[in-house]
């Protein structure tokens, strides 16, 4: 409806131990929140980072200044989100500078073969 492009920035694939349907609500949730808010004709960043500790998806826009009559909403769907997120044991930072919002899903790392934090 709002000719949304998403954009993947990165080429890594990382291995991630988690509930998958939890985990997939996250992204999900995210994705579409971001798609919610942004004008006509946006690009949602999507990207992947490796770090010591902890892998990070990232999920920027750049929001609009008004909502429009069918953007309706009771404001809980990043309250669950970030519920959802502590539940497999991570944590969604949210970061906001003048119209771009970056959503930040920190996932701790484990040893893919022992399955170990």
């Amino acid at each position: 409806k709002k000719n949304i492009q998403v954009v993947y920035l990165n080429n890594i694939n990382p291995c991630i131990y988690s509930h998958k349907a939890i985990f997939a609500r996250i992204v999900s949730n995210l994705i579409s929140n971001a798609a919610k808010y942004s004008p006509q004709d946006a690009k949602i960043k999507l990207g992947i980072c490796k770090y010591k500790d902890e892998i990070v998806f990232k999920i920027s826009n750049f929001t609009q200044q008004h909502y429009s009559d069918d953007e309706l909403s009771f404001g809980m769907g990043l309250f669950i989100t970030k519920r959802l997120a502590r539940r497999i044991k991570s944590t969604l930072c949210i970061k906001k500078s003048n119209n771009k919002i970056t959503f930040e899903l920190k996932i701790p790392k484990v040893d893919c073969l022992n399955h170990e934090r």
